[in-house]
């Protein structure tokens, strides 16, 4: 019974206590020797942790003004007070002292923003100490509307960028530094303090915000461009240019660019299909046209990879896939192997044309197709290929041992009776054969002291060599154009003797 008394009675004096510190809080006033007296349309708040207990009547009307911003009272209060107090706490556990004040940071305004602290409690107070007969709140609002237009006016006279204003006519009513400097340096047929550098038309809700405009710069060709946007005001208008200038100028060099290369790609002779990332055709010259066939209306509806490639087999300009079921999977390797750089390919079509099919990626994951009719090229590859089996076979046929060495003395060629006649085949010799590794092999079957030093010039040269099994050879030296010649090797004729005369 006595525990219970004792707890009821500790209750009691508990809420007294929190009670009168409330009242403390709520209606202590600081005096000092600048007389901080505050009347009762001052600006005062009790808090209980973040919850607002009491306000007074000055200060319910601006606590108001912050309704809708920050999840606690604490917070909404922060909000209204922090651009005069930036030391406004973010919570109330954040006061280091239990009594701290902050001073206001708007210029000319020695009002102070107060708090104390008693255990969970807080009393927020703004001391004005030459507030006159003006009400604390109203106060507060004009020295924080005042600042904000400082600042906006700091913030406009400031900018680099030409800003203006017009009336519902359209007509030139107030511009920013940045606007007279520009309009200094124009050419303008009007003798005003604001005359009018772009022609933009009065803002409403129909009419694209931005527009692009250029003006015309003094003693000089060149123009200067600027994006506007417009933005309608009660009164008129208000207009922001921004330099995009060197926009223009890249964009410029971009369509030139592009202009350039479409010229280029109009007279090259391979045929170009450029496909996106979306594996759209985006773009393709006359020449691919000409080469697969395909029409300009079909191209130019965009057909999808896919799509162009079965165009093309259709059309018999590719080469008839064995198995039609896996086309599609060869599709996809294509389109893979094109995107690494790896494809390449020759077609040879029904028609007897030969085409060079190359695959390279392309920015911004497209992929480029290359088209290129090599027929001319395979044709003369092929009868060079025929003309040199030709003169091989020629060469083989002759008596005579023949080699021919390049301009560095490398062995290029010998024929059949060459072979025979020292029994080497340079074809299936792996390293190059030099002409001092052939003139070595030459003396292992000549006879000691045969010199073939005279042969190494290159020059016209004509030697008689004695093989081990005494069979005399002429060797003779024939230059060829480039620096190349050959070396001849056939046996020596035997001279005939003359008959003698018998007497009659």
């Amino acid at each position: 019974m006595l525990s219970l008394s004792a707890t009821v009675f500790t209750s009691i004096i508990s809420a007294s206590a929190a009670t009168a510190a409330m009242y403390y809080l709520f209606r202590n006033r600081r005096t000092d020797g600048n007389d901080r007296t505050q009347p009762d349309h001052d600006i005062r708040y009790l808090f209980q942790g973040p919850d607002l207990l009491n306000v007074s009547g000055g200060g319910e009307w601006l606590f108001e003004s912050g309704h809708g911003f920050g999840n606690s009272d604490w917070e909404q209060l922060r909000h209204v007070l922090l651009p005069r107090f930036p030391g406004f706490p973010t919570t109330p556990e954040d006061l280091d002292t239990d009594i701290v004040s902050f001073p206001a940071s708007v210029p000319g305004d020695d009002a102070e923003l107060l708090f104390e602290r008693i255990n969970t409690m807080t009393r927020i107070t703004v001391l004005h100490p030459n507030g006159g007969v003006m009400q604390a709140a109203d106060l507060h609002q004009r020295l924080v509307s005042e600042n904000r237009v400082g600042l906006f006016e700091q913030a406009v006279d400031n900018s680099p960028f030409p800003i203006w204003s017009t009336d519902k006519n359209g007509q030139m009513i107030w511009a920013n530094p940045a606007y007279l400097q520009l309009a200094g340096n124009v050419e303008t047929d009007l003798d005003d303090d604001l005359p009018p550098l772009f022609s933009v038309p009065p803002p409403n809700e129909d009419s694209n915000p931005r527009q692009r405009a250029s003006v015309a710069l003094k003693d000089s060709d060149s123009n200067i461009w600027f994006d506007v946007t417009s933005v309608a005001t009660p009164t008129g208008g208000m207009h922001y240019a921004i330099d995009v200038n060197p926009v223009v100028q890249a964009e410029i060099a971009q369509r030139n660019f592009v202009q350039t290369l479409t010229k280029t790609f109009a007279q090259l002779s391979i045929g170009l299909a450029i496909f996106d990332r979306k594996r759209q055709l985006a773009l393709f010259n006359p020449a691919l046209t000409d080469l697969n066939h395909l029409s300009p209306e079909f191209l130019s509806a965009r057909p999808t990879l896919f799509s162009f490639f079965d165009k093309l087999r259709d059309s018999r300009i590719m080469p008839e896939p064995k198995d039609y079921s896996s086309w599609r999977e060869k599709m996809s390797d294509l389109v893979l192997a094109a995107t690494d750089g790896r494809y390449h390919e020759t077609w040879n079509l029904p028609n007897g044309l030969t085409y060079r099919v190359t695959g390279r990626p392309h920015p911004d994951g497209a992929v480029a197709f290359l088209f290129e009719d090599i027929s001319s090229e395979v044709a003369a590859t092929r009868r060079y290929r025929s003309q040199l089996d030709d003169l091989h076979a020629l060469l083989d046929g002759m008596p005579q041992a023949i080699a021919f060495f390049a301009a560095n003395q490398t062995l290029t060629f010998a024929n059949e009776a060459y072979r025979d006649l020292w029994g080497c085949d340079p074809d299936v010799v792996l390293e190059v054969e030099t002409l001092e590794q052939s003139i070595r092999a030459w003396s292992q079957s000549c006879i000691p002291g045969t010199d073939f030093s005279a042969l190494k010039s290159g020059d016209p040269q004509t030697i008689q060599v004695t093989l081990t099994d005494g069979r005399r050879l002429v060797c003779k030296v024939k230059p060829m154009p480039a620096g190349k010649f050959a070396i001849s090797f056939e046996p020596m004729r035997a001279t005939l003797q003359p008959s003698l005369a018998l007497p009659a």
